[in-house]
């Protein structure tokens, strides 16, 4: 069950608090192997802790290698990093998936966590694959990286906002031969125009061609919202100050709406809808992203980023390193109040951010 906490008066749990909290959910992974062997684990019942798995990977299979590398970091051992390039291994099978999640993938599990943080070679040769298949997807005529068909939904060209920030990262650390950035600096232009509303709003996709903003919703999506957060934070911080108005409009939305940081309803707007954790984790990734801008402005996103972090450890994550209360789909009533890898990766990326424990984002 979850750890009762009583936060300090500032309302910010003590740095050994957040040590802790990353070291339990690092320190659970070999318990995850052995539940899942050689597959990927997606999400976790709450009351068996039993893993839903899949084969390849399915769009969150980096989030499981990332976390390999992550740990491997944090805690430096030659056999972890054995298993880390095992799995990351199995990732280059996805490369000819027709999915823009391969730069999740790639991102996640190679480049930012094995090249990045742990100079690894072969993770960087796997995610060089992965970056090459995607730049062949790119669609000129529209502008955009198009959501695929690996995972069913219409024919037409769609354009989707949850693989954005891995799509900037991962064309931007490539950008071989010259010319990626400069796709995925179309492709966030793109998400800008046709995905935010002028409120702040994020929407998951839309069908193209649409020729001109969205109207405002009454329900959004809270990790479609926070994907957006995350993929223009990381579009201002590789690309620029051009998409910096548009990463601050969707995180003051996020902020105005959430109220209190932690895990935000699934759903806003719907009534009833449970929460979902893991939308907070990548929210607090972009928040922190957003707080690294020199401008006077970013400490308040910073704050928020840590705040929401502090909210999470003390409210939703278990003794054994578990974030519970994910939802990973609220319109089937999949796994809505469970444990979501991506959200145990976001979660714990940063924490290592906070702990000092890493030396750049895992993101």
């Amino acid at each position: 069950m979850t750890r009762p906490r009583t936060p300090s008066p500032t309302g910010t749990a003590a740095a050994p608090a957040h040590r802790a909290a990353l070291d339990a959910m690092l320190g659970r992974l070999p318990r995850i192997h052995a539940a899942v062997g050689d597959r990927f684990p997606l999400y976790a019942d709450p009351a068996t802790g039993e893993w839903t798995s899949t084969r390849r990977g399915s769009w969150t299979g980096g989030f499981w290698a990332g976390l390999h590398w992550l740990s491997l970091a944090v805690h430096p051992d030659t056999l972890a990093r054995e298993q880390a390039s095992t799995v990351t291994g199995r990732l280059s099978a996805r490369a000819g998936d027709d999915t823009v999640t391969r730069a999740m993938t790639f991102w996640y599990g190679a480049a930012a966590t094995g090249g990045r943080l742990c100079r690894d070679p072969a993770a960087d040769q796997v995610a060089a694959v992965g970056a090459r298949a995607l730049a062949a997807s790119f669609e000129p005529g529209y502008g955009v990286f198009p959501v695929g068909t690996a995972f069913g939904g219409p024919p037409q060209p769609r354009i989707g906002i949850d693989a954005l920030a891995a799509v900037v990262a991962l064309m931007s650390w490539a950008d071989e031969p010259p010319g990626y950035r400069r796709l995925a600096r179309r492709h966030a232009r793109a998400c800008a125009r046709l995905l935010v509303t002028d409120e702040g709003q994020v929407l998951a996709e839309r069908t193209l061609p649409a020729d001109r903003p969205p109207p405002a919703r009454e329900q959004v999506w809270a990790r479609g919202q926070a994907w957006g957060m995350l993929g223009f934070a990381v579009a201002a911080d590789r690309l620029g100050g051009e998409f910096t108005s548009v990463a601050r409009r969707v995180t003051d939305w996020w902020l105005a709406t959430v109220g209190p940081p932690g895990a935000p309803l699934a759903v806003f707007g719907r009534a009833g809808a449970p929460l979902d954790s893991s939308a907070a984790a990548i929210a607090a990734a972009a928040m922190w992203t957003l707080g690294g801008q020199p401008a006077r402005w970013a400490q308040r996103y910073r704050q928020a980023a840590t705040a929401t972090v502090d909210a999470l450890v003390v409210g939703h994550l278990a003794d054994n390193g578990a974030l519970r209360d994910g939802c990973y789909d609220p319109d089937r009533d999949i796994a809505c109040r469970h444990e979501l890898i991506w959200g145990d990766y976001f979660l714990a990326a940063v924490l290592a951010l906070r702990c000092g424990a890493v030396p750049v984002a895992a993101w």
